[in-house]
């Protein structure tokens, strides 16, 4: 240890001398688990980072890489990491601290869970996602495309074609990233390490949990929230053990939500709080409905609606007599419901509290103590790292205990598994290794990531999360009681050969009891996409867990078998209350064949005999039928009118990202081959159709792929995407 020091202490004199050179601050000084810090040369400049990286030698049995420099690129960066694994195998994650580059990806956005911006309509700064996979997957490949001129931490990226197309990261990742200037950058810093040393000196176990579900979102529906309680108390039995170890808030409950959520925020003993909410960078919508059931609240509100209208259009510069106008058409309501819209008065001030009140603004946390020592925010943008002021930053380096965030630098989808192999915090895993197993491109862990709970099986489980066990190993844990190892086994197996552990992932679910542990098997079967896949996924629209019938619902989109859609049919019937799942369930019918859809409503007649409304009901879903079939001729129709514009034909290629139109693959195949038409077009199809992961048609996309990069006819760009699109179809992603 003492060497340990000396070599930190005696590095610090020569930042100044070579500003520009990568400065060794630390060797591990035990090999058997290793953690790189990467900081910049101010930072490590501070005593504070040297107690942290003595306490992680001390405290939490770790080897510290640590290293320092000007940092010029996230190239050089990667390289020295990757360095460093080279000479310690046993590498399993870094920690960034400070001003160390950004990767702003792009290219990549089939490895987000939502976010399919235009990268070449919208601005570099907008349609690339700032990710930390550039440093924790050693598979992928990028080509430097330049820096930003107004964020010089910014660098922009693509992703390389011939690369894996699926995240799999190698080593955990975590930032400590201050925004501040100059000295106070170093000082915010440098408190957040003090924290981050102090939580070692007390044990903590993760036995209180908040969670909240904001308006607008999933939480909307009573039966995914009620059944996510449930799958939490299998996850977390320690949170669920005592009355006050778990609190479950919801928008619904007061009129202004977020003052409780302060005090709630900051009640002693709080380890874990789970915000499920719309977000932004600087804030989290936490309530937007108000409440009433009367005229005079219904008109108050509709004239609230009208003032905030008005103004959005003049904050975009458009025309208020219009955007007037054209509401009063609308809805149909007098002129004078829009008075006081732009009057500097009292209503002005009562509308801006009622958004105020709505919402949690990162200046605003300052007043607020949070006491968890973990955040988890599934919404879209709160784990913008790279911006100023980002709420995830507030959190850590306000006044409270929180030590770790994870959150998203991009939109996420609604309706991911956000919950997928919580239990592990619990057991006493390092976040770093949880959020590891759960990484998107936009997924961010902000804080120290290695922080864990207490646990009598914490320094086991780390040493199986971070070992390398053979697939022999992980089918004995399968037969371990505890769900949580039952499940991460399951991961490494399917790490090790999905093809020959399907099979298993398919008895698991037919036989475990667990809904976590069947969810994780409808995941992993639904990422190799073969028979056994086939065989669960309709079985899985009957589940007794709502979540497990949402997805398999939404997956089964991906696949379009026919052969799914009388199921499809049976699960609206059986939980017509399920909101999200019927949402779901009614857009995959939309985008199968759509004869075999009307035969299957005629077939359910006798099904919906109970039925009040039987009538309206099939009437209903005749109409999704024959909408689904309208926007897929709507659609193809588009893409091969040779007299729209070439912007107009490829929006229409673009639906195809998110509507899986699988009968139409024969003629888009055709398109993208034909050397008559633009050649953005042919990119754009060429991609669109690599979202098509399961497609009972993939083999047609791949073997069209594979003759046109065979071609000396098509252009490189061309040959690049449907390498690319060979790839994606060949691994991929199920949020």
């Amino acid at each position: 240890m003492k060497h340990f020091f000396n070599l930190l202490l005696g590095s610090v004199p020569l930042f100044f001398q070579q500003a520009s050179a990568q400065q060794l601050l630390a060797r591990p000084t035990r090999t058997d688990a290793v953690v790189a810090v990467i900081t910049d040369e101010e930072i490590a400049a501070a005593p504070s980072f040297r107690q942290y990286c003595q306490m992680l030698e001390t405290k939490e049995a770790l080897g510290v890489y640590a290293v320092a420099a000007n940092w010029k690129s996230p190239d050089q960066v990667r390289n020295t990491l990757q360095d460093i694994r080279k000479k310690y195998p046993t590498l399993e994650g870094v920690v960034l601290v400070g001003n160390v580059p950004v990767a702003m990806i792009r290219n990549g956005q089939h490895m987000t869970t939502a976010f399919k911006m235009d990268e070449i309509k919208f601005d570099r700064k907008q349609s690339s996602v700032a990710s930390d996979r550039f440093y924790d997957d050693y598979d992928l490949k990028f080509r430097a495309i330049g820096q930003d001129t107004d964020n010089p931490l910014w660098f922009y990226y693509e992703l390389d074609e011939t690369a894996p197309q699926a995240i799999r990261s190698d080593i955990y990742s975590g930032r400590i990233m201050s925004h501040a200037k100059g000295a106070a950058r170093v000082q915010e810093i440098s408190r957040f390490l003090d924290k981050a040393v102090a939580a070692r000196n007390t044990k903590n176990s993760l036995d209180q949990m908040l969670a909240y579900t904001g308006s607008g979102y999933n939480s909307e529906s009573i039966t995914a929230w009620s059944n996510e309680q449930l799958a939490l108390q299998e996850a977390l039995p320690a949170v669920f053990r005592n009355a006050n170890g778990y609190r479950a808030l919801h928008f619904s409950m007061q009129k202004a939500m977020k003052y409780r959520l302060y005090s709630e925020l900051q009640r002693p003993g709080l380890d874990l709080t789970l915000f499920t909410e719309h977000g932004d960078i600087e804030k989290q919508y936490i309530s937007h409905h108000q409440h009433g059931d009367d005229m005079e609240f219904a008109t108050s509100f509709i004239k609230f609606n009208l003032r905030s209208s008005l103004r959005r259009a003049a904050q975009k510069g458009q025309s208020t007599d219009m955007a007037q106008r054209s509401l009063m058409k609308k809805y149909g309501v007098p002129e004078e419901w829009f008075d006081g819209a732009f009057d500097d008065d009292s209503l002005r001030i009562a509308d801006s509290v009622y958004n105020t009140d709505g919402d949690i603004y990162s200046v605003e946390l300052a007043k607020v103590s949070p006491a968890s020592r973990m955040v988890i925010f599934n919404a879209c943008y709160n784990g913008s790292f790279h911006h100023p002021n980002n709420i995830s930053a507030a959190y850590l380096f306000g006044n409270g205990q929180t030590l770790v965030t994870h959150g998203n630098t991009t939109n996420v989808l609604q309706d991911k598994w956000t919950i997928e192999h919580l239990g592990l915090l619990e057991r006493g895993a390092r976040v770093g290794q949880w959020s590891r197993i759960n990484n998107t491109l936009e997924s961010s862990l902000n804080g120290d990531p290695t922080y864990h709970f207490d646990h009598a099986q914490s320094a086991p489980i780390n040493k199986m999360l971070a070992g390398s066990q053979p697939a022999a190993y992980w089918k004995k844990q399968l037969s371990q009681p505890d769900m949580v190892l039952q499940m991460l086994a399951m991961r490494r197996l399917f790490e090790i050969n999905p093809t020959e552990n399907a099979p298993l992932f398919r008895k698991m679910y037919s036989s475990s009891s667990s809904r976590n542990i069947r969810m994780e098997a409808l995941k992993l079967l639904g990422l190799t996409g073969d028979s056994n896949y086939l065989a669960v996924a309709g079985l899985a629209l009957r589940d007794p867990y709502e979540l497990i019938r949402r997805k398999s619902a939404e997956w089964i989109a991906k696949a379009g078998h026919d052969q799914f859609i009388p199921q499809l049919m049976d699960m609206l019937i059986a939980f017509p209350d399920d909101a999200r799942t019927t949402w779901v369930g009614t857009r995959s019918l939309m985008i199968m064949n759509n004869d075999a859809v009307l035969k299957a409503i005629d077939a359910k007649k006798e099904a919906v005999t109970f039925f009040y409304d039987q009538q309206e009901w099939l009437e209903d879903m005749k109409g999704v039928a024959a909408s689904g079939k309208r926007d897929a001729e709507e659609i193809m129709k588009g893409i091969l009118d040779k007299k729209a514009s070439e912007n107009a034909r490829i929006q229409k290629v673009r639906t195809l990202r998110n509507m899986y139109y699988h009968h139409l693959i024969p003629q888009l195949v055709k398109v993208a081959a034909d050397m008559s038409e633009p050649e953005e077009l042919r990119k754009n199809l060429i991609e669109a159709m690599g979202w098509f992961s399961n497609s009972y048609n993939k083999s047609q996309i791949i073997d069209a792929c594979k003759k046109m990069i065979a071609s000396n006819e098509t252009p490189a760009n061309l040959k690049a995407e449907a390498t690319q699109t060979i790839g994606r179809l060949q691994s991929w992603i199920l949020p």
